[in-house]
């Protein structure tokens, strides 16, 4: 297509995007300024309707299906999550083994990474090279932007969440350990045994912090100086997994799990909660770390529509928006 029919028709889908209300919610212009929220849809497991909506958190506008919308195509099956590394926006889709790049202006396809079994996570070293976990595979990847997948590293089990320091980046894993992969040196130079496997890894102050789920309760433990140490266990939700942030504006710990938000000090007590929705599926938590705004992804039934919960740094509800079908993963872009 001549450059310029091409332009003609981005404005003209992006014009569209701007007028519609579809499912009574109204729409906004995809690349409009301000914070706005991408919502990763995972879809129905093999059907291949993944895909991401923009919610523009200046004026509460969202926007469904943009991947669909701008680029006339189906963005693949089970949208795990997104990146942006070096202004472009990375989708992890995992069951279609792939990474598909998009400019952050219209969301238009540039590049697509092939090569994995079923990846879930990607985390930025420098402006050419990130990593990339994979839920079906025993190894991680290491990629470059231009060139793709240029090395892969052994593992036990699969992997999932990474979190990243000035010197090296933490990988939770299933089978209970943690790798270490230094940035300098570009390679695993370390790894921490747990009980029990992991799932998501933050980097708070000068340590790592993770949960695993050990019979009944889900333990937190503190990784300093590659010793993990139990700082804390409960019994929120026997077991179940439960899903953690942590607020720095009010510098405190947040769980979640099931239909319940809770709060508790930096130094683990006065665990309470502060939100609840008994209807609700809650699937994935997100903090603004400008403001302390908390983000819930509601899957609802996991097989039609989701919703996306808005809360103030207080924990009040704020607004809610439906998605499309199992919003999870979410990344907030300034």
């Amino acid at each position: 297509m001549p450059k310029i029919l091409r332009n003609i028709t981005v404005c003209i889908l992006l014009l569209f995007l701007g007028s519609c209300k579809p499912n009574g919610e109204k729409k906004s212009n995809a690349v409009s300024a301000g914070s706005k929220l991408i919502i990763c849809c995972e879809g129905n497991f093999g059907w291949g309707n993944s895909d991401f909506d923009i919610y523009n958190l200046r004026d509460n506008e969202l926007n469904l299906k943009v991947y669909k919308a701008l680029n006339n195509a189906s963005l693949g099956d089970v949208l795990q999550s997104a990146s942006i590394w070096n202004g472009y926006l990375y989708l992890v889709v995992n069951n279609s083994g792939k990474i598909v790049a998009l400019d952050t202006v219209n969301y238009i396809k540039q590049d697509v990474i092939f090569g994995f079994n079923s990846p879930r996570y990607m985390q930025a070293i420098t402006n050419q090279k990130a990593l990339v976990t994979d839920l079906y595979a025993n190894k991680i990847y290491l990629i470059d932007r231009t060139e793709g997948i240029e090395q892969t590293f052994p593992v036990k089990g699969f992997c999932e969440g990474m979190a990243a320091s000035d010197d090296e980046i933490a990988i939770a894993c299933t089978k209970g350990t943690v790798y270490f992969f230094n940035k300098s040196r570009m390679h695993l130079s370390d790894s921490v045994e747990l009980e029990k496997g992991s799932k998501k890894v933050i980097y708070i102050g000068n340590s790592f912090y993770t949960m695993c789920l050990k019979g009944s309760k889900s333990i937190m433990y503190e990784i300093q100086n590659k010793q993990a140490t139990v700082t804390w266990d409960t019994a929120i939700h026997e077991n179940q997994y439960v899903s953690f942030a942590f607020n720095k504006i009010k510098n405190e710990w947040l769980f979640m799990q099931s239909n319940k938000l809770y709060s508790m000090s930096r130094n683990f007590k006065n665990l309470k909660v502060e939100y609840s929705n008994p209807s609700a599926n809650f699937y994935s938590i997100s903090v603004n770390p400008t403001n302390g705004e908390v983000y819930i992804s509601n899957a609802k039934d996991y097989v039609s529509a989701g919703e996306i919960i808005r809360l103030s740094s207080e924990y009040q509800f704020m607004h809610s928006a439906a998605t499309g079908i199992i919003p999870g993963f979410t990344l907030l872009i300034e």
